[in-house]
C-alpha cells in the first residue's frame, strides 16, 4: 500500500485508540483475573488454563475477522462489539457461580479483538502510524497497571464479583466512545482502503516474520505469569500450613512469642519455617 488516508483527525484517532484499551480488560489483566477466580470461586488450575486459552483465542479470532473489512464497515461493528464485552461481564456477575465462564465469557474477548483490529486499521490510515501506535501501546500498558490496582482494591474491599463490574464499566465506556466516533470513522474513504479490499497481502519479509515470532514468544512469557502466581500461591499456602502445624506441636497453642526458645531448639524444624 503506497497511500494513506489523511481525513481522520488526530483527535478521532486518539479517541478510537481508547476503545480496545477499555475492552481488553480481562485479557490485559489475565493474571489477576484467574487469581480471583481461583481464590474466591475455587476454579481448578486446569479450568483456569482452558479459560485463559479460550480468552486469548477468541481475541485473536476477533482481530482476524476484521482483516478484510474496511474502516467504514467496522465503524458500524464496533458499538456492537463493545456491547458484547459489557454484556459478557454483566453475565459474569450473575452466572460466575452457576455456569462455567468458558461457555460465554470469551465472547467478550472476541468483541475486544474486533475493536483491536479496527483501531489498527484506523492507525494505519492516519498517516502518522509511528506516533499513534506509540500512544496506543503506552495507553495499553498504563491502563493495565491501573486496572491491576483497581481490581485488587475492589475485590478485597467489596466482593469478588467486582472484577466483572470493573470490566463491564470499562466496556460500556468504550461503547460511548465508539458511538461518538462512529460518524467520523464511517466517513473515512481512501484509495488505499479500496485497494486493501481487492489486493492480496504481499508476502511477509524475513524481518517482519521474525518480529511476529518474537512478539508471540513475549506473549507466551506473559501468559505464563498466571500459572506462576497460582503455583506460588499454592506453595505458600501449603508451607504456611506445615509451619503452623509444627509450631502447634512444639508450643501447644502455636504462639511463637511465648515459647521462642523451645521452638528455636526444636529438632527437625521444617525447611522454610522461621
Amino acid at each position: 500500500m503506497t497511500t494513506r488516508s489523511l481525513n481522520i483527525s488526530p483527535r478521532t484517532v486518539f479517541a478510537a485508540t481508547w476503545i480496545p484499551v477499555l475492552t481488553f480488560g480481562a485479557i490485559l489483566t489475565i493474571p489477576v483475573f484467574v487469581g480471583v477466580l481461583g481464590k474466591y470461586y475455587g476454579m481448578s488450575d486446569a479450568a483456569l488454563g482452558r479459560l485463559s486459552s479460550a480468552e486469548f483465542l477468541a481475541g485473536i479470532v476477533g482481530t482476524y475477522v476484521t482483516n478484510r473489512k474496511s474502516i467504514e464497515e467496522l465503524a458500524c461493528w464496533i458499538p456492537w462489539a463493545c456491547a458484547l464485552v459489557g454484556i459478557a461481564n454483566v453475565a459474569g456477575v450473575i452466572l460466575v457461580s452457576r455456569v462455567p465462564l468458558i461457555l460465554f465469557h470469551p465472547l467478550g474477548a472476541f468483541g475486544a479483538g474486533v475493536s483491536y483490529g479496527c483501531v489498527l486499521k484506523v492507525i494505519d490510515a492516519s498517516g502518522k502510524q509511528e506516533r499513534h501506535f506509540g500512544i496506543f501501546m503506552a495507553l495499553f500498558n498504563l491502563t493495565m497497571l491501573a486496572e491491576f490496582q483497581i481490581i485488587t482494591y475492589a475485590t478485597n474491599t467489596y466482593m469478588p464479583a467486582a472484577i466483572f463490574i470493573v470490566y463491564a464499566i470499562l466496556a460500556f465506556g468504550a461503547l460511548v466512545i465508539s458511538i461518538v466516533t462512529r460518524a467520523s470513522l464511517a466517513q473515512t474513504t481512501s484509495a488505499s482502503a479500496t485497494l486493501d479490499e481487492v489486493q492480496h497481502p504481499a508476502r511477509l519479509s524475513v524481518a517482519i516474520s521474525i518480529s511476529i515470532l518474537a512478539l508471540g514468544v513475549s506473549y507466551t512469557a506473559y501468559g505464563m505469569i498466571w500459572p506462576f502466581v497460582q503455583t506460588h500461591r499454592g506453595v505458600t499456602r501449603v508451607l504456611g500450613a506445615q509451619c503452623r502445624e509444627w509450631s502447634i506441636r512444639v508450643c501447644g497453642d502455636g504462639n511463637l512469642r511465648q515459647c521462642g526458645s523451645r521452638y528455636a531448639n526444636a529438632q527437625s524444624t521444617p525447611r522454610g519455617c522461621p
